[in-house]
């Protein structure tokens, strides 16, 4: 895969295949959930999704109404945004306004298209999708592997499995958005061959299940800054449920309204989420801005200290020179001070 860059208020962080790969998969009908599954996927599960997850509703109503003219426009153009797409067919067939080829017509079959697994993502420019052919991005051997549906499901459920650790039926149908009455087979078929273990959790009321390989390692040690999009907190209500952090993006949310900030990020410090904080990286002062630092109830002594090594981390690798803490929220004191 090509290299590709994650557009956030801190800049554009680049990221090549490996490193999405460990972001999106280590620990992944409608368009927005089989298109979600296929963006988070890497090489070896397409075969799987494409089975699980075949596609939407309406790309058969698209045919005759331009899904063709967009698959030989990318075919032509090679890696090509919507608007890229649409302005080679406008050229190609010129068109007066309120005709079918306005952005949001051709980004709807752009879209349609590459949730059915026609077209898939060769690269991204910030939030730009640049579509492509699934077979000139996705190795041979690859599209050709020949799997049942219900072969699909089930190995899609044990790889969420891998990744998430102890979850619900509902936590892992989550992960790649598979049907329910799908994955509720695919999770008793697996218990059943013993490739899932039945847990108890106090984290749910629900049922919950453990892969069978799956380690159990006695201490679990690391920092990190969790991206919104981040697998640990992308489902709310999970990351509630296990670490007891209650969670939510507030960029949308009123100024005056905001708890914590706009793009506040949660601190993973060990086995536990212990502090938020709202950053910005300033490109024009070389600075990176930590507006508010809150710290959780059960957060140690070490956090501030943590943190401010992990801001250090972030600041080097955004090509910042310097980190400047403000004065909202109750960890800002200890952590200006850590900053130093």
């Amino acid at each position: 895969s090509s290299a590709s860059a994650f557009r956030t208020p801190l800049g554009d962080v680049p990221t090549d295949a490996a490193t999405t790969a460990a972001f999106l998969a280590t620990p992944g009908v409608a368009v927005v959930d089989a298109a979600h599954a296929r963006e988070h996927c890497l090489e070896v599960e397409f075969p799987f999704i494409q089975r699980a997850l075949p596609g939407c509703a309406i790309v058969p109503l698209l045919c005759g109404r331009g899904s063709d003219d967009v698959v030989a426009a990318v075919a032509e153009l090679g890696p090509s945004t919507a608007g890229q797409i649409e302005a080679h067919l406008e050229s190609a067939t010129p068109r007066g306004k309120g005709t079918w080829w306005n952005r949001s017509d051709t980004k709807w079959v752009a879209e349609a298209l590459f949730a059915a697994g026609v077209l898939t993502t060769a690269h991204r420019v910030g939030f730009a999708r640049h579509y492509d052919l699934v077979e000139r991005v996705l190795p041979a051997d690859v599209l050709a592997r020949d799997i049942d549906d219900a072969e699909a499901v089930r190995e899609l459920v044990l790889r969420a499995a891998t990744a998430m650790g102890v979850a619900t039926e509902a936590d892992l149908r989550d992960y790649f958005r598979l049907p329910a009455a799908e994955s509720r087979l695919a999770v008793e078929a697996l218990v059943d061959r013993g490739r899932l273990l039945p847990v108890h959790s106090e984290a749910f009321r629900a049922a919950a299940f453990l892969h069978a390989d799956a380690r159990r390692p006695r201490r679990v040690e690391g920092r990190a800054l969790l991206s919104p999009f981040d697998p640990l907190v992308f489902e709310r209500a999970r990351t509630e449920s296990l670490f007891g952090f209650h969670y939510r993006i507030e960029i949308y949310t009123p100024k005056h309204k905001r708890r914590h900030g706009y793009y506040v990020l949660p601190f993973l410090l060990n086995e536990a989420l212990v502090a938020r904080v709202d950053l910005k990286a300033d490109r024009e002062a070389s600075v990176l801005r930590a507006h508010a630092a809150f710290a959780e109830e059960s957060a140690p002594p070490e956090t501030a200290t943590e943190l401010a090594t992990e801001l250090e981390l972030l600041a080097s690798w955004l090509g910042l020179e310097s980190i400047e803490v403000g004065h909202s929220g109750d960890l800002a004191p200890a952590l200006r001070r850590a900053v130093g």
